[in-house]
């Protein structure tokens, strides 16, 4: 994890499949730091996305924040792991 710009960043080793053109996001608002942090530490774990950040409320003083799973919009199998994640995590 690193902390950058307000965000709390975790990144797979292989971060490059991303394409700048295609790339997209799922999005989920929180308002526990701690709870943000393990699903996105977990997300890249279970290979679910190859990035993800959430909100570092620490930082930006926020009361509320958004976690963000980075994956390419064409990639259907992709979006069916995030969205089954989600789920799995509540």
């Amino acid at each position: 994890m690193i902390r950058l710009g307000g965000w709390c960043w975790y990144d797979a080793d292989i971060s490059n499949q991303l394409d700048p053109d295609k790339c997209g996001k799922w999005m989920y608002f929180f308002d526990d730091q701690a709870f943000a942090m393990r699903i996105c530490e977990k997300a890249i774990l279970e290979n679910v996305c190859c990035k993800c950040k959430c909100t570092d409320m620490q930082t930006t003083g926020s009361s509320t924040g958004v976690l963000c799973f980075y994956l390419n919009g064409d990639d259907i199998d992709a979006h069916h792991k995030v969205i089954q994640f989600m789920i799995n995590n509540d």
